[in-house]
Order: structure tokens, then C-alpha cells, then sequence
């Protein structure tokens, strides 16, 4: 089955855990998701989403299958989408959810983009 059709049981879950996950669902499917999940959380739950982001400058984009930028013409289609902090917080906002803490995973090599972890209720 996938996440699309998983069955969210309301007021069930403490903790819910998304990792490299929403960068595959189109932002309705995120949106969708986040908005399930939220009405899962029991009353104290936390949802985590961790995530890779993209810098101001690059805005959001798609990846191909080798983690290259695709645009549009390029063969073969879109793998996943990397958001900005922005985009992610306006779908977690639409979704009813509120940033309790928020962390920043940096390489110390630079060699890999920034991800983020977000703690949300």
C-alpha cells in the first residue's frame, strides 16, 4: 500500500516519525498526509519531519534518479522535490500543524545539502 492510502487511526499516535519522505509526494500528497497524521496525534503527540532543504537561491527544485537537477525536458521525469524551509513551513501551516523546535543538520564537509528536522503539534 503506500502512505497515499495508509490508514491514520485518530488520536493514536505519541510520536510519528518522516524522514525522507514528503520529498516524494507532490504537495497535495504532503499537505494530505500532514493533515491525517495531525488528526492521529494523541493529545500530547509530536509529528517529526526531517527533511532535505534547499537554499534561497536555488528555491524549491526537482531531483532526477542520480540527484541532479531536472527541468523540464529533461529525460525521464522528476524523483523528488527539494523544498525550502518556506515551502515546508506554509504546508505544515495549511495543515494545522505549529513548529515546536526546529534543528539543522549541517555536513561539515559541505559536500551535502542541509537537512532539517522539524517538531511539530
Amino acid at each position: 500500500s503506500s502512505v497515499q492510502k495508509f490508514d491514520v487511526r485518530p488520536g493514536s499516535y505519541d510520536l510519528v516519525w518522516c524522514q525522507w519522505l514528503l520529498m516524494y509526494l507532490t504537495d497535495a500528497d504532503a499537505l494530505d498526509l500532514l493533515r491525517r497524521l495531525r488528526l492521529g496525534l494523541a493529545a500530547d503527540g509530536v509529528l517529526v519531519v526531517k527533511e532535505n532543504v534547499s537554499t534561497p537561491d536555488k528555491l524549491t527544485y526537482f531531483d532526477d534518479e542520480e540527484g541532479e537537477l531536472w527541468e523540464e525536458g529533461d529525460p525521464g521525469g522528476p524523483v523528488s522535490c527539494v523544498r525550502t524551509e518556506g515551502h515546508y513551513e506554509d504546508l505544515f501551516q495549511r495543515a494545522g500543524l505549529a513548529v515546536r523546535e526546529q534543528l539543522v543538520q549541517k555536513d561539515p564537509t559541505g559536500a551535502t545539502m542541509d537537512m532539517l528536522l522539524y517538531a511539530l503539534g
